[in-house]
């Protein structure tokens, strides 16, 4: 500010005319000072090298600057949209890598002063040297990602790591979100009003799952359930994802082809609980299960068993116990050996 002590007492001052501080949690301070350093960087660079074709670029980059901000302010609705998740959180984590970490630890000081939600800024290659640890469902992470080459490093420190048996995503949620399983499975369980349990389905590496559900009860009551030990997910809110399909055809001709196959997974599970009885529905889920994550030794098939009695019982539309009665009578024939993390199908012609 001119005229104040601290320019008075400098024997150089380079002002940024960002005018008086009327709040504390003022954003121009910071603003300013990065296109003060911008135009400063631009006026020594005139003498050690860059050329007229990079100072045109960087003065063209600082005039769009008001266009952006107007951009920028149009997100509103998104914005607050995503400022519920933090209403009730007490903290939350900043990440940002190279040039964006500093934009990260601005974000980090504005939730503080202006919300009084603790909040810490990190640089993103770092993250997982300390901070991961104290990471957990209630706490709200936000990005700084940069559209260049470290977008793809970043993309995989977004990339969720949940442990087994953690809830990952409720129904319930008033943010809408689609998840991607690049790894891993997990299972979508459904409550009734006594709070009984249900397997929906197994979501398997590639799967999308989420606010996907066709049904119109908005009384339906869901959650995502790890059940492996290394599974790997990405997170996408809902409009944005809307926004993806709109501007990529032809990503949304391979969702409208998920949610066809989808429905026809759906249409068959059904006819198979009229029609066939549980030991056919039984050999059949081990058949798909065995096809799809299976490790083939001639006739011979090797399945990591992350599924426990019960939940084959809820899959195939039966009780345990005559799950668990199946499961042995294929034993004693030799069809299978039955392990808590392995399933073994001596001949998968057999079944």
């Amino acid at each position: 500010m001119a005229g104040s002590s601290l320019v008075r007492e400098s024997d150089l001052a380079f002002m940024t005319r960002a005018g008086a501080e009327i709040g504390v949690a003022s954003t121009k301070a910071f603003t300013t000072q990065l296109v003060g350093l911008a135009m400063l960087t631009l006026a020594i660079g005139k003498y050690n090298g860059l050329t007229a074709v990079q100072q045109q670029e960087m003065v063209a980059a600082l005039r769009s600057l008001p266009v952006k901000l107007e951009q920028t302010l149009e997100l509103a609705g998104s914005i607050e949209k995503l400022a519920e998740e933090f209403a009730d959180k007490h903290n939350s984590l900043f990440l940002g890598r190279c040039d964006q970490y500093p934009i990260a630890m601005e974000g980090a000081l504005k939730l503080k002063e202006i919300s009084y939600i603790h909040a810490e800024a990190y640089a993103a290659g770092e993250l997982k040297h300390g901070p991961l640890a104290l990471i957990d469902a209630q706490m709200p992470i936000i990005v700084v990602a940069p559209n260049n080459e470290l977008l793809e490093k970043l993309n995989y420190t977004l990339e969720t790591i949940p442990q087994k048996g953690e809830i990952i995503y409720f129904s319930s949620s008033d943010v809408p979100r689609i998840f991607l399983l690049k790894k891993g499975n997990i299972k979508i369980v459904a409550l009734d009003s006594n709070g009984n349990e249900t397997i929906k389905d197994i979501i398997q590496k590639g799967d999308l799952f989420g606010e996907l559900t066709l049904e119109t009860d908005n009384k339906n009551e869901e959650y995502a359930k790890v059940l492996s030990d290394d599974v790997t997910i990405c997170s996408f809110l809902m409009s944005d994802f809307e926004d993806l399909l709109l501007k990529n055809p032809t990503l949304a001709l391979s969702y409208t082809k998920f949610v066809g196959l989808k429905m026809k997974r759906i249409k068959n599970s059904y006819a198979n609980l009229i029609s066939k009885d549980a030991k056919t529905r039984l050999y059949q889920f081990l058949k798909n299960w065995a096809e799809q994550e299976g490790s083939k030794n001639g006739n011979v098939v090797t399945i990591e068993n992350y599924l426990t009695q019960n939940d084959i019982a809820q899959i195939i539309c039966t009780s345990r116990q005559t799950a668990t009665h199946l499961l042995n009578e294929m034993e004693s024939n030799n069809l299978l050996s039955y392990k808590r993390k392995e399933i073994v199908i001596q001949d998968i012609t057999k079944i």
